[in-house]
């Protein structure tokens, strides 16, 4: 009994070590998540897992053999090894050639499944037989879904011709761009620049396009190269089917042209002499007319600068002797730019004349009638005393030519405002020095007169100390005490009027710099 009892104990070890050893060569895979194909998508990979462990170990030398199978219609599935340091791929199967056990779990390749159907392949599973060293394997993989290949469609070449956008390295283009309008100006190019670059987009989704660029001076490819003034520049775009053309035309103007500006070119009214002579830069002028107009409607010419500006013109009617406001105002065509010009027309009374010119003891003018008249001096003031007592007061002036000076208001106003400040300027630099030499010289005297004295003071207090001392020789010691008291007492005094002295000259100072600040606000 003790014996069959020993025989069943050593049986059930040798079949648990046999057990054992077997497990030791049963590593297994598992099959990891499915990857769409990057550039195929009727293609997907699966990730194959070797499972390893200390338990489990897989030996140098080891091979792989897996076979994939799977039952759907036009669905293949092959499996893909992985070759690196631990495993190389030998025909049909994978071998283990590291130096170790392995211990780890590791990736040793995908399975391949292929889609080669028309539609998509879902509920697809796979099936992986063989052996990894002595140990079967059979693993599945189950509802998988997998896309149809995709299909190259022939593409029509384009019939499209228009640019979805045009770009301008320089300047202004006006209107905005738009593929349907052909037109445009580009403006706003200084005259120091010489060449403009075109860009542009197709207007055909990316199918191409043919654009060809010429104009100005010369052209290459995109840059032009432009003339002084107005170039006329072409952008020709031909569709990629050669079927259709569009041609975008551009006025580009380089320098001053006068487009989209806001002033005037020329202003006269006739015969009547505008002062100052027009300039488009001065929107400040004087006009006299005879008592008999009462119009300008039909005498002002003016011509914009740009032909399309717009001019709006105020104040030529229902004019009143004396003075009369007229206003010229010019809008940019772009509207972001406005010049007004101010004419103050003086229309003459009955008896009121217009002195134009005094030279040679004669008299130029123009009469109420608008008549221009040259007579003498002397008949002059008898007819219009008025006047003339303006000339001999210099109300009324003239330069060396004899020709009456006009005297710009708004100019006249601002040259005495310069004038004032430069004054002002001119009078407090003047105080500031004058203050400065005062307190130079004051300060000189003051403390000169401060060395000589204190000197003087205690040479004087010696000899008198000496006469007494002379005069009462002998001398006895309290005597000699009591001069001594009075030398010091004497000696205390200057030391006094030196405090003194110090401090009315800083009170001095102070007073002298009080009384020019004074001065000056009282000047202001």
């Amino acid at each position: 009994m003790k014996l069959n009892f020993k025989k069943i104990v050593l049986g059930a070890s040798i079949l648990t070590f046999s057990l054992t050893t077997i497990s030791a060569k049963a590593a297994g895979i598992t099959l990891g998540s499915s990857e769409e194909d990057a550039t195929n998508q009727n293609i997907i990979r699966i990730p194959i897992t070797l499972n390893a462990t200390e338990a489990d170990k897989i030996s140098v030398g080891t091979l792989i053999d897996l076979n994939c199978t799977t039952p759907a219609d036009k669905v293949t599935c092959t499996v893909e090894y992985t070759s690196n340091e631990l495993f190389n791929p030998a025909g049909n199967k994978l071998s283990y050639i590291g130096t170790n056990d392995l211990t780890t779990s590791s990736v040793i390749g995908k399975v391949v499944v292929t889609n080669s159907g028309e539609s998509k392949a879902t509920g697809v599973s796979v099936n992986i037989t063989g052996t990894v060293g002595s140990t079967q394997i059979n693993e599945q993989k189950t509802n998988l879904s997998i896309y149809q290949p995709k299909r190259e469609v022939t593409r029509q070449a384009s019939d499209n011709a228009k640019l979805s956008a045009i770009r301008v390295s320089q300047g202004q283009m006006t209107p905005a761009f738009n593929k349907d309008v052909t037109d445009y100006v580009i403006y706003d190019i200084k005259d120091t620049i010489s060449t403009v670059i075109f860009d542009y987009v197709c207007d055909d989704d990316g199918q191409g396009c043919d654009v060809a660029i010429s104009g100005g001076k010369s052209t290459n490819y995109h840059t032009v190269t432009l003339n002084q003034g107005e170039n006329k520049v072409t952008v020709t775009s031909t569709s990629e089917n050669k079927a259709n053309t569009v041609t975008y035309n551009f006025t580009v103007l380089r320098g001053d042209t006068g487009y989209n500006s806001e002033k005037l070119s020329e202003l006269s009214f006739g015969d009547f002499v505008l002062t100052p002579a027009f300039s488009k830069d001065v929107t400040a002028y004087n006009l006299t007319i005879p008592n008999n107009i009462n119009t300008l409607a039909n005498i002002i010419k003016y011509k914009a600068e740009d032909e399309k500006a717009k001019v709006t013109v105020t104040g030529l009617d229902n004019l009143v002797n004396g003075e009369n406001t007229l206003t010229i105002v010019v809008d940019s065509v772009m509207g972001d730019k406005t010049s007004k010009y101010t004419i103050t027309v003086k229309k003459l009374s009955d008896d009121e004349v217009d002195v134009i010119k005094y030279k040679d003891n004669q008299i130029t003018y123009v009469n109420s009638n608008g008549e221009q008249i040259v007579t003498d001096v002397d008949t002059f003031k008898v007819n219009y005393p008025k006047v003339w007592e303006k000339i001999e007061n210099k109300e009324i002036k003239f330069d060396e030519d004899g020709n009456l000076i006009v005297e710009n208001k708004e100019a006249t106003n601002s040259l005495t405002s310069t004038e004032k400040k430069d004054n002002k300027t001119l009078l407090l630099v003047l105080l500031i020095i004058g203050g400065l030499a005062i307190i130079g010289v004051s300060g000189f005297f003051i403390f000169r007169k401060k060395k000589d004295k204190t000197p003087k003071k205690k040479e004087e207090n010696k000899e008198e100390i000496v006469e007494e001392t002379t005069e009462e020789v002998p001398v006895s010691e309290e005597k000699e005490e009591e001069v001594k008291e009075e030398t010091k007492e004497e000696d205390n005094k200057i030391d006094e009027e030196h405090e003194v002295t110090a401090v009315d000259i800083d009170t001095a100072l102070s007073d002298l710099m009080d009384t020019k600040s004074y001065e000056f606000k009282d000047k202001e």
